[in-house]
């Protein structure tokens, strides 16, 4: 299992930003940061720092166990952001990886907020 690679990867997307835009930020290769994703390199703490700042988190975010790319690709698409709290952790709780369970999910949510402003 590769967290820190995949939340890294994870950040870079919340961010829209593309492996080029991170690897000249950070002064290294576009390749290099692929590999840290992948878990095929694995960054030093000093890297690590620098990547948090860059793609605007904690460091110790990159060790939180969260799910799958396609879940974040999924919460992309529909531009939800992590801000919207609710949704994010029932998705979470309830297990809800794919991108066609997110979207019932983002529907069912924005029913949910419709009955609640009235």
């Amino acid at each position: 299992m590769n967290i820190v690679g995949n939340n890294i990867r994870r950040f870079r997307l919340l961010n829209k930003l593309k492996l080029r835009e991170v690897a000249k930020a950070l002064g290294l290769s576009p390749s290099y940061i692929s590999h840290i994703e992948r878990g095929r390199r694995h960054p030093d703490s000093d890297l690590m720092m620098a990547m948090a700042k860059v793609l605007k988190c904690a460091p110790q975010d990159f060790f939180e166990d969260r799910s799958t790319i396609t879940y974040v690709a999924a919460l992309n698409k529909l531009q939800i952001t992590e801000n919207d709290l609710v949704l994010v952790k029932l998705l979470r709780k309830l297990q809800i990886t794919s991108p066609e369970q997110v979207e019932q999910m983002h529907r069912l949510n924005n029913v949910v907020r419709k009955e609640i402003e009235v």
